[in-house]
């Protein structure tokens, strides 16, 4: 018998469809045997020239069937001045505003008619962080339940923002996205010796050398030192630029380098950098409609090469 109430499987796959987006029918057609068990992975981002890649890399991922969840946490609330107003109706109103607790939103980025009706792609926003300073217990209770749910209805659930902390226990994969300015380095610009004017000549570079010119480059800065899956680089390239024509017995080498300490160079993406005014404005303030923007060249390779390490 099916069990009724607030703990019902009807009310249960409500709850779910609030929290997740997933239509409510489909849920209640899901038998529970069949629940997923899906990854958890967070791209650590070095700046904005790649701020939409996780979001082309989760639409590549669901263009080829996996059901993603880009899952966010709310903006923290600016300082609501009227919480020091000498009215007193005003600091109550703001108070309210303060301890209210938004709930889940989720907006579907990605629709069935142009996934061919095989994967998903839902951007959800959830209020996992708790406002009171040093309750760092509770922001990570509230993070591991918005993940479990995700994990449970998705393949994947990328852990989006790039100010969020790391939490080892929480997250299954690390990758790190690195913007280069040549791509894969075959070259690095020295100082002359003894020349007092600072110029400077390249010296070409063994393929060794160009992985560790790679990994002190953008391990160096990383704020949060974990085992990562693996790197992907990007470089802008803007119209007249003339690309480094690369031997591939170098690329190969380079490649078969990183992997052999421990850090696979998952992909290599150009992103373009001459777009107009109009679509650069709109991607800073709106970066979701990367997802449905065509992918940069080698999003699609590197999206198919990170779910291989999987």
């Amino acid at each position: 018998m099916t069990k009724a109430g607030a703990s019902g499987a009807k009310s249960r796959a409500r709850k779910t469809q609030q929290a997740t987006g997933v239509k409510y029918t489909t849920l209640r057609r899901t038998p529970a045997a069949r629940a997923r068990r899906g990854r958890v992975v967070q791209f650590l981002t070095e700046g904005y020239e790649v701020a939409t890649l996780p979001y082309q890399i989760a639409a590549a991922w669901a263009r080829q069937g996996l059901h993603v969840l880009l899952l966010h946490d709310y903006k923290r609330y600016r300082t609501d001045l009227d919480l020091y107003s000498k009215q007193a109706k005003k600091r109550k109103a703001a108070e309210a505003r303060r301890q209210a607790h938004p709930g889940p939103r989720s907006t579907v980025l990605l629709h069935p008619d142009q996934l061919r009706g095989r994967g998903r792609l839902v951007e959800q926003h959830t209020p996992w962080h708790v406002r009171e300073q040093g309750d760092h217990d509770g922001w990570e209770l509230l993070l591991g339940e918005a993940l479990e749910v995700g994990r449970a209805h998705f393949d994947v659930v990328v852990l989006m923002g790039h100010g969020v902390s790391v939490r080892l226990s929480l997250v299954d994969d690390f990758v790190l996205l690195a913007h280069t300015a040549e791509g894969i380095p075959s070259r690095e610009s020295l100082p002359r010796g003894k020349d007092r004017e600072g110029r400077t000549e390249w010296v070409p570079l063994s393929p060794a050398q160009s992985a560790a010119l790679l990994r002190d480059r953008h391990l160096a800065d990383l704020h949060h030192p974990v085992a990562l899956l693996g790197m992907i680089t990007a470089e802008t390239r803007y119209s007249g630029d003339t690309p480094a024509r690369l031997d591939p017995e170098f690329v190969k080498a380079v490649k078969e380098n990183m992997a052999s300490v421990g850090l696979p160079l998952l992909g290599h993406i150009t992103l373009d950098g001459h777009n107009d005014a109009k679509t650069l404005v709109e991607r800073q303030n709106k970066p979701s409609t990367a997802a449905t923007a065509p992918p940069a060249h080698g999003v699609v390779e590197t999206a198919q090469a990170i779910q291989r390490r999987w």
